[in-house]
């Protein structure tokens, strides 16, 4: 993303350690011992949200921009 100057980058970034936090936090729960009930909640409805939303809008977004630089080379 650096090496084209791709615009939202760190909007991009942060979402990507956003991520990063909350699975941190699901295996910190799995760790401690929480029910796996809840585990398997959260990490259900982190993973749907991951796909629906960032795959969908912030990755295509992404590629389109990376396709048109490509484009041009």
């Amino acid at each position: 993303m650096t090496a084209y100057g791709y615009p939202d980058y760190l909007y991009h970034k942060k979402k990507h350690e956003w991520f990063t936090e909350e699975f941190s936090c699901i295996k910190g729960k799995l760790e401690t011992g929480a029910p796996l009930v809840e585990i398997i909640g959260l990490s259900n409805n982190l993973l749907i949200t991951w796909f629906s939303n960032h795959i969908r809008t912030t990755d295509k977004a992404l590629g389109g921009f990376l396709a048109s630089k490509n484009k041009g080379a």
